[in-house]
């Protein structure tokens, strides 16, 4: 039987190829490069399965290279997230020739591949490929940036909290949250974020010095101590430096970088939609998860935002969805938010957060107990889930 060796930060990956019965798969996946070299040194493997977006201080290139140093011999998929000619010859000089391109494969297509004798480069494609069963499509690169964007005193912050904890913790995913609200920073109030300091002022010192890059962006995103899935760059800008020094290139060169490094980017942007930093990120945003509250002035403020993020920024209707924050027993009726908002579906209900202010002096910790239907973030994404494991995480989230 063939030693199989996962290296794609992918759990569920692992799991299918041992229900397969058909190989020797080693209990864990690996996630950071140089653990990969290091487990290759000491083991004999025939197939190693991974991505070049691991964790880790070595570049694509040098952690391609390194494999080869380490067995010359072993067979490797290789998975990107996009593959030019150049990149595509530098694989092929390193002898891998069976590579996926894109988001998402089909589970069979990795099985042909590791008994196959030819070699076999699937290039993705860029419609979602739609399947009956859940063992058929594995998610392996999502790479998808979201912005939360939402009426003036909505709970912007406290909602791109909530989604970074269900993607980092439930979903698996490597999620950073990036605060832009530059009006109101409020990412490391919300996260009990005591020492974080002011990351993103430090981002525009590395760019304007030429020296921004994947290793620059480790030393300075701030981690969650308990969940490992989860980083943050944190804001506490002046009103005067955010006027007079963030610029597109700044937003650009940020998002580039970080786009390289993590499966999700959760964007919290500021409420006023004429700052450029909105436009540009969520015309750039793959999702955009808009917050209102359930009462007439939100609502108002809600059709007419919408209106020009559709009308004037000609952002699809169908990348944009609804999260209602801070129902109350007096809040207007889903229905009434519904017929006046019919194009933009309702992803999800938070009840309003009786501690919240306990949570922002840093008494408590943000928790998924008020949340409804959390797992339509799930499917809005794209990710496969494995409802078993989520199920007995559950009690574990809060």
């Amino acid at each position: 039987m063939k030693k199989i060796l996962v290296a794609m930060d992918n759990s569920v990956l692992v799991e299918q190829l041992k229900k397969s019965g058909k190989y020797i798969v080693y209990d864990y996946d690996i996630d950071v490069k140089e653990n990969v070299i290091e487990y290759l040194q000491k083991h004999d493997t025939d197939v190693l399965i991974t991505k070049d977006t691991l964790e880790g201080n070595m570049t694509a290139n040098e952690y391609v290279k390194k494999i080869r140093e380490v067995n010359t011999s072993i067979k490797i998929i290789f998975c990107t997230n996009e593959l030019d000619e150049v990149y595509r010859g530098f694989l092929f000089a390193n002898n891998i020739f069976n590579i996926i391109e894109g988001n998402e494969f089909k589970f069979i297509d990795i099985l042909s591949m590791i008994d196959s004798k030819e070699n076999v480069v699937l290039l993705k494609d860029v419609k979602r490929i739609e399947t009956k069963g859940v063992d058929n499509t594995i998610n392996v690169l999502t790479k998808q940036k979201i912005c939360v964007f939402g009426t003036s005193g909505a709970g912007k912050s406290y909602v791109a909290s909530i989604l970074a904890l269900i993607t980092s913790k439930k979903l698996k995913l490597n999620t950073l949250l990036i605060d832009m609200d530059i009006q109101n920073a409020a990412t490391d109030i919300y996260n009990n974020l005591s020492h974080s300091g002011n990351n993103l002022e430090y981002v525009m010192e590395e760019i304007d010095r030429g020296s921004f890059n994947s290793t620059i962006l480790q030393d300075l995103v701030s981690k969650e101590n308990k969940n490992g899935k989860l980083s943050f760059i944190t804001n506490n800008m002046g009103i005067y430096e955010c006027q007079n020094k963030l610029s597109k290139e700044y937003y650009e060169k940020l998002y580039d970088e970080t786009q390289n490094k993590y499966d999700l980017l959760i964007l919290d942007m500021p409420n006023a939609p004429f700052l450029d930093v909105v436009p540009f990120s969520l015309t750039k945003a793959d999702k955009i998860f808009f917050v209102l509250n359930p009462n007439f002035i939100s609502l108002r403020q809600s059709i007419k935002y919408l209106d020009l993020i559709t009308n004037i920024w000609k952002i699809p209707k169908e990348n944009i969805y609804l999260i209602i924050n801070k129902i109350k027993k007096e809040s207007l009726d889903t229905r009434q938010i519904t017929s006046l908002l019919r194009d933009y579906p309702i992803c999800m209900k938070l009840l309003e957060d009786e501690k919240v202010e306990a949570v922002i002096n840093g008494m408590k910790e943000l928790n998924l107990s008020l949340v409804d239907k959390e797992d339509n973030i799930s499917n809005i994404l794209n990710i496969l889930v494995d409802k078993k494991r989520i199920e007995e995480r559950k009690t574990k989230i809060g």
